[in-house]
């Protein structure tokens, strides 16, 4: 099976940086509020695009992710020796490079797993009983592994609905939210696309602060 699709069921209610910090950031009086929409705009922006780059979750997310039959390749054997890995694997594929344990990996990470943001899986709309697969919220991305492979029909649709992000009231890491307020800042100063003035990005700004948090940790 393959990953179909990813939607967002309830966006973020909070952002991780706030309105007094954006207007601090690009040198606004607290009482100075005739740009309030364009900086709360501007801070969903700057979060949205890194997201986007680093497969991570910055504010309180709920997602579907959905997953579909796949056969395996023409050449299961060569795809085997490069990628032994897959997020979900057919069972011809499976038992041909020997992994028993079937799983799917969550395409947004941080997972949050817990009483009051529960991770369902439903197969052509069927709950199934979480007693018959485990989550690993520590991994980056998040993993949910089954103790068995689950029945899905040839043509049958593996949901996964799950909440990622920070915890409410948690903090993001300290360098994602200076991105977030250098983007800000950016976007407030140049509000259009071309500029008639030279311009260059400063040593360790925006790129730098976005590399230490990447998954790869490459800079």
């Amino acid at each position: 099976m393959r990953l179909r699709s990813v939607a967002i069921v309830t966006p973020p209610t909070v952002e991780p940086v706030s309105l007094s910090e954006a207007k601090a950031q690009v040198r606004l009086m607290p009482d100075q509020n005739d740009d309030d929409a364009l900086l709360l705009g501007l801070i969903s922006t700057a979060r949205r695009l890194i997201e986007r780059r680093l497969g991570t979750t910055l504010a309180l997310t709920k997602y579907r992710a959905r997953f579909d039959n796949e056969d395996p390749p023409v050449d299961w054997r060569l795809a085997a020796s490069f990628n032994p890995s897959m997020s979900v694997m057919s069972a011809q594929y499976r038992v041909a490079i020997g992994i028993q344990q079937p799983y799917v990996v969550l395409p947004n990470s941080p997972a949050l797993v817990d009483s009051s943001h529960p991770l369902t899986i439903a197969i052509d709309g069927v709950t199934m009983d979480p007693t018959n697969y485990e989550v690993d919220t520590d991994s980056v991305p998040a993993y949910v592994r089954f103790d068995s492979l689950p029945s899905v029909p040839a043509k049958g649709v593996l949901e996964v609905t799950y909440w990622a992000g920070p915890a409410v009231g948690a903090s993001i890491a300290p360098q994602l939210k200076s991105a977030i307020l250098l983007y800000v800042g950016h976007l407030y100063v140049n509000r259009e696309a071309v500029t008639s003035e030279s311009a260059g990005e400063l040593p360790m700004a925006f790129e730098t602060l976005l590399a230490s948090e990447s998954i790869s940790g490459s800079w």
